[in-house]
């Protein structure tokens, strides 16, 4: 099997190249598919989106297509001015503009006063810089059959996947935060690797960074954490550029906290809410402890597990207002003494990120597809069929990446050290399993659990993607005995590690759900609706009012929407439940508490709220 070195002179023209340059030529031509397709394909347009338009001074033009329960993405747009309440800088922006001003210029020689720009534009534009990006990068590895084989396929299944290039016909920042993460990652490697690296490399790898570090706030802080990583590798190849690509990484982390402010306060509230009650207190065996010690008072436990969404009866600004204002950093004073509610929020909001399809965006602005599942065959989303694995294996495959970084760590260290010609396997591996662990921890610590599919959205990409990279690196690790035999043993520990976690999270607080209805039926008989969610399987729902007896309710109610959010989950299709209270198992004003009892026996409660009636 070929080398990943400069070791050996390597046939320009090789099968491996060949097959390479067939691959990407195919994904480019995937991603065109979805880009010029008409009618319009992309992510609806949802409230969030504007936090883009409104920077650049352009508005959708509304139709008749978008009157139902599915957003669906809006085709043309026209200028309305800079409005400054709902900006949201970002590389998302900085893209955007050179549209509007190609059409601004373009309008001086038209006749029609008002500047009409299609949706399309922004995602060609998109699409154009992908394909610059990625030939960039395959032209450099030409030398390199197995790794050039490596980054095509890499393209084609997951990059020119649907599921990421419905992206680009959008104004949302996910084009940018896949173009710099791609960016950073692969133009790595091409440096590390030598040999058709040049100047350019290094620039495209400098401005990746701050494409990804500006995208949106969530992602400050991971192109100063690759950056870091990459260092002794790159120091191998320029000590003085290596230095300032992590100045560079470190300016973008320190502008983001400049343009902060510059935002909509309500973003930063919404996410403290969802974070700190609806994800971190909800897992906490310690309600008053983890409120001391978070500097909330003890009033806020009143809406454990709310989100800024589904309040559960409470009013926010009268029970828990302190909440909004909290540091985003404030889950580290946990750390010492309640690592283990940090690592179930962890294990809670894991399983939620497995589909990485937003279900609740449309993807056509008219016709029959709604949805990726109805893209024609020769569109097919192998992301979206993959993200339809049981989520415990998609949880484990995670875990057992971030148990094994540290080990990953060492290997890279190693390898620059004794064999810096083999240090382009390691690098990407450890930069892949950086943005997982990232991507994760500030989906759980940022976001919380609502909407945690798409928080987390880069990191299943990584994730993917190590995977993908797993047959590079047990050749790599087994190329001598002494490194096998190590090799060996350090995946023997990282697999016990990650076993125990399995069987922790049998007997763990995991499951999801909510409550959708709470009403008054006839005889004063009170009946709940909503749904639940268990990794491991629900084995019953029930209620209890005011502490008294438990009321079991019905499950099996069919939700094709929880289908399609959390396709891996066990039963997800029949989640819904119904428990009907008898007129003397509860009073108003009384607290009523909802709980899910797994297979295992594990039980989590998935709503809390005094029975407020309205007349």
């Amino acid at each position: 099997m070929p080398a990943l070195t400069m070791a050996s002179p390597v046939p320009r023209h090789s099968f491996l190249t060949i097959v390479a340059f067939t691959l990407l030529a195919l994904a480019l031509v995937r991603a065109m598919l979805i880009v010029t397709h008409e009618p319009v394909l992309g992510y609806g347009d949802r409230s969030d989106m504007h936090h883009t338009f409104d920077c650049i001074g352009i508005q959708p033009i509304e139709d008749g297509a978008h009157s139902g329960e599915t957003p669906r993405p809006h085709a043309l747009y026209h200028t309305s001015g800079f409005k400054g309440s709902g900006c949201y800088p970002s590389s998302a922006v900085l893209i955007a503009v050179p549209v509007v001003l190609a059409y601004g210029i373009a309008s001086i020689a038209s006749d029609d006063p008002e500047i009409l720009i299609p949706v399309q534009a922004f995602g060609a534009f998109n699409l154009a810089l992908f394909a610059l990006l990625s030939l960039a990068v395959a032209m450099a590895l030409r030398g390199h059959p197995v790794a050039s084989l490596a980054h095509a396929a890499v393209v084609f299944l997951l990059l020119a996947d649907p599921v990421a290039t419905l992206w680009f016909n959008t104004l949302y920042t996910e084009p940018g935060v896949l173009l710099g993460a791609y960016g950073a990652v692969a133009t790595t490697a091409v440096i590390v690797l030598g040999g058709g690296a040049s100047r350019l490399h290094w620039w495209l790898l400098g401005a990746s960074l701050i494409v990804l570090g500006l995208s949106r706030e969530q992602f400050c802080y991971l192109p100063l954490a690759l950056a870091a990583l990459a260092m002794p590798a790159l120091r191998a190849k320029s000590s003085r550029k290596a230095w300032i690509l992590v100045i560079v990484a470190a300016i973008v982390a320190a502008t983001q906290m400049v343009i902060a402010p510059l935002r909509p306060d309500y973003v930063s509230q919404i996410n403290r809410v969802n974070t700190y009650l609806g994800a971190i207190l909800a897992s906490s065996n310690d309600e008053a402890g983890t409120l001391g010690r978070l500097g909330l008072p003890a009033r806020c436990a009143a809406m454990s597990g709310a989100t800024w969404s589904s309040r559960r009866g409470e009013n926010l600004e009268t029970a828990c207002p302190e909440v909004t204002g909290i540091s985003s950093f404030a889950f580290l004073k946990l750390v010492p003494t309640e690592p283990l509610t940090l690592l179930r929020a962890v294990s809670r909001v894991l399983p939620a990120a497995e589909s990485i399809v937003p279900a609740d965006l449309g993807i056509s602005a008219e016709g029959p597809i709604r949805a990726v599942p109805d893209l024609p065959p020769r569109a097919m989303s192998f992301v979206a069929f993959m993200a339809k694995v049981p989520v415990m294996v998609f949880a484990t495959i995670i875990v057992t990446f971030l148990i094994a970084f540290p080990v990953a760590i060492a290997w890279l260290a190693w390898t620059v050290r004794r064999e810096p010609s083999l240090a382009a396997v390691p690098v990407v591996l450890v930069m892949l399993i950086a943005i997982t662990g990232y991507s994760l921890a500030t989906t759980a610590f940022g976001d919380g659990i609502f909407e945690a599919e798409r928080h987390n959205w880069l990191g299943s990409l990584a994730t993917l993607a190590a995977v993908g990279m797993l047959p590079i690196v047990i050749w790599q690790l087994t190329r001598d005995l002494v490194s096998a035999r190590i090799a060996v043993a350090a995946t023997f520990g990282v697999m016990l590690l990650a076993t125990g976690w399995v069987l922790w999270t049998r007997h763990g607080n995991l499951a999801i759900g909510a409550l959708d209805r709470v009403a008054a039926e006839q005889a004063r008989a009170l009946e709940l609706t909503g749904w639940a969610l268990d990794p491991w399987g629900v084995r019953r729902v029930y209620a209890t009012v005011g502490g008294g007896p438990q009321t079991e309710g019905t499950r099996g109610i069919e939700r094709r929407d929880l289908e399609a959010a959390y396709p891996g989950y066990p039963e997800s299709v029949s989640a819904g439940f119904r428990i009907t209270l008898s007129p003397n198992a509860w009073r108003e004003n009384e607290q009523m508490r909802v709980y899910v009892e797994n297979s295992a026996g594990a039980i989590t409660e998935i709503d809390r709220r005094r029975i407020r009636l309205r007349p």
